[in-house]
């Protein structure tokens, strides 16, 4: 299904595109996590990443904000940390009131898709010098550590808002 922030019809189309996975989430009984993926340098959260958490949690059930993880993708230029994304998030989450503290490192994860292009790449027979190879399998070691905290089990939450 098409995500959040399509670029016709802006909020009424997000708002529809919010409607159909939250219909489509309604068909499981409980789900294990919420990951919102943001980019580690946005100083300032937008109209839009506001608009997505206040729908997500207002849909949800209460118990859902235990189950979100933030993921941040694009890391290894902010040294696989959330850079300056994480003060304007904690400032917007502390607004809304959602109980999420960002000072527990079991819900925030630090990606880099670099190692993946790296791999593609090679596959279709692109060279790299043996350095940037090091720099490649250094970000794959990252990146699958960070995957297997993510995998860790988690505690159920419902889907649905209470009543």
């Amino acid at each position: 299904s098409s995500g959040i922030n399509a670029e016709y019809g802006w909020i009424e189309q997000d708002k529809q595109n919010f409607d159909n996975i939250l219909s489509h989430l309604s068909n499981y009984p409980e789900i294990h996590a919420i990951c919102i993926l943001l980019k580690p340098n946005d100083s300032r959260l937008t109209v839009l990443f506001r608009f997505c958490i206040q729908e997500l949690l207002l849909h949800l059930h209460k118990d859902a904000a235990n189950n979100i993880m933030f993921c941040f993708t694009n890391a290894r230029g902010s040294f696989y940390r959330p850079g300056d994304t994480l003060p304007a998030l904690k400032q917007e989450l502390e607004n809304i009131g959602v109980g999420i503290a960002l000072n527990n490192k079991e819900i925030i994860y630090c990606f880099d898709n670099e190692a993946f292009r790296f791999l593609a790449c090679a596959k279709n027979g692109v060279k790299f010098t043996d350095s940037e190879i090091k720099n490649y399998s250094e970000s794959w070691d990252i990146a699958t550590a960070e995957s297997s905290r993510l995998d860790k089990p988690r505690q159920s939450c419902n889907t649905t808002q209470d009543n």
